[in-house]
């Protein structure tokens, strides 16, 4: 009978835990949520961290928070990069902050996070305005490298960063300067960029 006695009160504390998480029989109770923060300048980090965030934002976000916090102004769905798996990804954009988040179509989360901010940084202080000189002394060369019709991007899937320069049509070539940085999850890059 020890083992009955044991099923009983296993049974018992699954019960237990069944009402705990719906309150009463039946009532679903709503998971806790953050209090809406708004975004101000004065209290933003602009720091870029590979593999991880920009600013107060990371790659554990959802869209849907994103959105919530930026309710002031709507993002733009924005057309997908063509160095970007087209038919995947959704983009949202907006200009205060200067964020671009990328999530595959159906998913909630983020999966890439991009800014075009000049304040913006990472720790070497990489970001927009800095140049291709720059970062391949520091990273030294890309994982990969992804060219666009417009621009191409410079991708350090070890590190979890890429920087995208636009065409220079001055020069009839791809520019030395970086225009927006993106950070994705380490080792993600394949599932995000279109890497031949």
């Amino acid at each position: 009978m020890r083992s009955g006695t044991w099923v009983a009160r296993v049974a018992g504390s699954a019960l237990a835990l069944c009402l705990a998480v719906t309150g009463a029989w039946g009532q679903a109770v709503a998971p806790e949520r953050l209090p809406y923060v708004p975004f101000s300048p004065a209290t933003a980090s602009f720091v870029i961290l590979p593999g991880k965030a920009i600013g107060q934002w990371n790659l554990d976000a959802r869209i849907t928070d994103l959105v919530a916090q930026f309710e002031a102004q709507y993002p733009t769905i924005g057309t997908v990069p063509v160095v970007f798996r087209q038919a995947v990804f959704s983009f949202h954009q907006w200009t205060d902050p200067p964020l671009i988040a990328a999530s595959p179509r159906g998913f909630v989360s983020v999966w890439a996070l991009g800014t075009y901010g000049p304040k913006y940084r990472t720790p070497e202080n990489f970001g927009e305005g800095s140049t291709v000189d720059q970062i391949a002394a520091v990273y030294k060369d890309p994982d990969y490298t992804v060219r666009g019709i417009t621009y191409e991007v410079l991708i350090y899937n070890s590190r979890g960063i890429a920087f995208d320069t636009p065409w220079d049509p001055a020069t009839n070539n791809y520019g030395t300067v970086v225009r927006t940085t993106w950070v994705f999850r380490v080792g993600e890059a394949q599932s995000i960029f279109n890497i031949p």
